[in-house]
């Protein structure tokens, strides 16, 4: 299954799969939640499609299967603002589902894009009429707690409220360790950087594009710089050719989602920290789903030219600090690197292309990390077999040592310009 922003092509599936939900709400004991009012209308659904707020699951067969309303942001929802009988767990920014439904068709629809929404922002809201069985029973089943009760503005009637936030979850672990969370965790941290800077940390959000051999390390190092938010995008999975580099690649991880396996690393080292994943790589037809204007930092460390040009160009347009990790691959000495901008690079192959499609562009003052190592012809020809298999072309060679290194020089890069300290 998928996810995907809603279009005006699908709107008559997605009533066809709300008229659905109602009989079945009916045949469950929750005939008065959508029933009566034949809820949602039309034109409600229309005005979410016309906002970019309306989703769609599609299902294995491409058929769209379910759909359901998504939106994040600070007191992003009106009725939520009043709650009784209980209070909310965390007054973060959060994201709310409404209007959640399939057609029935393919088991688990509901569950997945509840996961989905909650990937988005580690920080989500939902309510239900108190007969939805059955959505209660998936609530607590996905690890949402019951906070209390909010009225829906249609027609003042009550609605129980869910809660599921990743800080929370943090606090209730550490209140169950005896831990004192980040009390002295980055206290040889702060000594260097004073204590402003490290709660500029805390409150600043990362995303980091890309979560392989340069992007872990960044992960790794801005996790233990005290950081506080973070949006992992990476579609990979962890594979054998990963344990020479990735710090998260071990064999208990093999065929784990990357962004996951990083995910859980990095709670484990501050159970504070906000970390939402996005399992997909980012590309022009799912680059509106990235909300860059809630960043306070990007990090590039993909593969590829394209996406590399769209991460940067969609920063720059949000006014967000980007920084570019160029090649890492097929080169030996770590101490070669070194930060500049893009305008300063040579010898990398990398770079050379980046400098003239951003030129191109009209793109300037652009940080990147890069090396001046000419790169190395791999002594193993191309079409050689590598784990028994034949070796792509475009497989570069690579080392522990190497990514690493450009790793942990973009994340200091990041602390520095984050927490407002220069030389």
């Amino acid at each position: 299954m998928i996810i995907r922003k809603s279009t005006w092509g699908d709107l008559d599936r997605i009533m066809e799969i709300y008229a659905h939900a109602r009989r079945f709400m009916a045949e469950h004991g929750n005939p008065n939640q959508w029933g009566p009012t034949h809820w949602p209308p039309e034109a409600l659904i229309q005005d979410d499609i016309q906002k970019g707020n309306s989703y769609v699951c599609v299902g294995d067969d491409g058929n769209v299967i379910g759909t359901f309303y998504y939106v994040s942001g600070p007191d992003i929802e009106p009725t939520y603002r009043a709650i009784e009988d209980g209070n909310w767990l965390d007054d973060s920014p959060y994201g709310v589902v409404h209007r959640i439904a399939s057609d029935g068709t393919q088991r688990g629809t509901g569950a997945f894009c509840i996961d989905w929404a909650y990937d988005q922002c580690g920080h989500l809201r939902i309510d239900t009429h108190g007969d939805n069985k059955v959505m209660q029973g998936m609530l607590r089943k996905l690890g949402f707690v019951h906070c209390g009760t909010i009225h829906v503005v249609e027609d003042d009637a009550p609605r129980l409220a869910y809660e599921k936030s990743e800080w929370a979850k943090r606090q209730r672990d550490a209140d169950q360790w005896g831990t004192p969370v980040t009390q002295d965790a980055f206290s040889r941290t702060q000594m260097l950087l004073g204590k402003n800077a490290m709660d500029a940390l805390a409150k600043s959000r990362v995303a980091v594009f890309g979560v392989g051999g340069v992007g872990g390390y960044v992960c790794e190092a801005l996790s233990r710089s005290g950081v506080g938010a973070f949006e992992l995008i990476d579609s990979d999975r962890v594979g054998l050719t990963n344990l020479n580099r990735q710090i998260i690649a071990t064999m208990d991880a093999m065929g784990q989602y990357k962004v996951d396996v990083m995910a859980a690393r990095m709670r484990s080292i501050n159970p504070n920290v906000d970390v939402a994943v996005r399992r997909c790589f980012f590309l022009p037809e799912n680059a509106d789903t990235f909300d860059f204007g809630t960043y306070d930092y990007v990090v590039d460390a993909v593969d590829t030219v394209a996406a590399k040009l769209a991460i940067i160009q969609r920063a720059k347009a949000f006014g967000v600090p980007v920084i570019s990790a160029m090649g890492a691959g097929n080169k030996l000495d770590p101490g070669r690197f070194r930060v500049s901008d893009i305008e300063q690079t040579h010898t990398c192959p990398l770079a050379r292309v980046m400098r003239r499609e951003l030129k191109k562009r009209g793109i300037t003052r652009v940080k990147v990390v890069w090396s001046d190592e000419e790169p190395r012809r791999p002594v193993e020809a191309a079409g050689d077999r590598v784990g028994g298999e034949p070796r792509r072309r475009d497989v570069p060679g690579s080392t522990a040592f190497v990514p690493a290194v450009a790793g942990l020089m973009l994340a200091g890069e990041v602390v520095r310009d984050l927490a407002g300290i220069r030389e």
